[in-house]
């Protein structure tokens, strides 16, 4: 088993640099045989997420969820990337839906390589109600 240390970068709103965010997710994390890695798995096979898919998120994002004051250990990162999947049709990385909450400004608690939002997410039916009441 091998320590993944990513050197791409992201910044959040207000300019804080977030290290350590690749296609898996965030932080320095082991990945070993029963993922499928080689014993010689480095840091430069961890790609950055790609646009698309930090895109898709962060749409998918706007039109179902609001920030909250505090961090909802309901939903993952991870758990949360599947549900952007179903949505969109589309394979979404862990490491694209965090970058897109960070960059979109989301408050956020990291254990590694999941990361958890001070986010609320609603159902289709769920938004449009809440947009009519403001």
């Amino acid at each position: 088993m091998t320590i993944i240390t990513s050197p791409h970068e992201v910044k959040t709103p207000d300019g804080k640099k977030i290290e350590h965010i690749c296609e898996y997710g965030i932080g320095y994390y082991t990945l070993g045989p029963r993922y499928g890695m080689s014993p010689n798995y480095h840091y430069g096979e961890c790609k950055p997420p790609e646009q698309k898919q930090v895109d898709l998120s962060k749409s998918w994002i706007m039109k179902n969820c609001e920030p909250r004051k505090t961090i909802n250990h309901n939903h993952s990162s991870y758990g949360l990337k599947h549900v952007v999947e179903r949505d969109v049709e589309e394979y979404i990385s862990n490491g694209a839906f965090i970058k897109a909450a960070i960059e979109l400004g989301y408050k956020y608690k990291v254990k590694s390589p999941n990361a958890w939002f001070a986010i609320t997410v609603f159902s289709s039916n769920e938004k449009e109600e809440e947009k009519g009441k403001k």
